[in-house]
């Protein structure tokens, strides 16, 4: 029984990570088509429409497959939740890692068990920030 369970898992995690990495191709494909294709056609208030569009799946993606690597290495027994491996993890990256730690801040605060949440809170987090910039910073420039 613990056999098919753990075939079951390792389907299921392929299968995020399979829409993960759909989510940042699919976003990619969208900026391409968006800055590269249509800039001159589109005006600014168009630009600030479709940026969601591209950027949210971008950090969905993003966001998925990170915690999922996160995850991983907590059931490995490396770390005891997804907030100490992403401060010991991003100490490899050098003076990158506080970066790093600045741009996934949800994680630290998030202690979801489920990278599909993770991906989806951390990602409505971020929206609510787009939605600020956009409103109060971004007329400003």
């Amino acid at each position: 029984m613990k056999k098919s369970y753990q075939w079951y898992d390792f389907r299921i995690g392929i299968m995020m990570i399979g829409m993960y990495t759909t989510a940042i191709v699919l976003a990619l494909i969208n900026f391409i088509y968006i800055y590269i294709f249509k800039f001159d056609s589109l005006s600014e208030e168009k630009l600030v429409l479709y940026t969601p569009a591209w950027l949210l799946l971008f950090i969905f993606g993003i966001y998925g497959l990170l915690s999922s690597k996160l995850m991983k290495q907590v059931k490995e027994g490396k770390y005891q939740n997804t907030r100490e491996a992403l401060v010991q993890s991003s100490k490899s990256f050098g003076i990158f890692g506080p970066l790093r730690q600045i741009f996934f801040f949800p994680l630290i605060f998030l202690n979801l068990k489920n990278t599909f949440l993770l991906a989806i809170v951390s990602t409505l987090i971020w929206a609510v920030i787009l939605v600020l910039f956009f409103q109060f910073i971004f007329p400003e420039l």
